[in-house]
């Protein structure tokens, strides 16, 4: 039926020391990404753009370290 025993989110929370809704919200996008055909049904991060440390200038960085 698809259906979690009661209590399960629970105890996966008490092992990995989190809210057991975040348990939910985790197991919830892992089952709609296998009902959607993903093979693994992992998540892809949610954060869309631009993220992430933004690229440097080696040589300016060199340059500014030498003054």
């Amino acid at each position: 039926d698809g259906k979690v025993p009661h209590g399960t989110f629970t105890e996966i929370a008490k092992d990995y020391g989190c809210h057991w809704l975040s348990i939910k919200r985790i197991w919830g996008r892992y089952g709609e990404n296998v009902a959607l055909g993903i093979a693994d049904g992992a998540p892809e991060s949610r954060i869309k753009g631009n993220s992430g440390w933004k690229p440097y200038d080696r040589s300016k960085l060199s340059a500014k370290l030498k003054e």
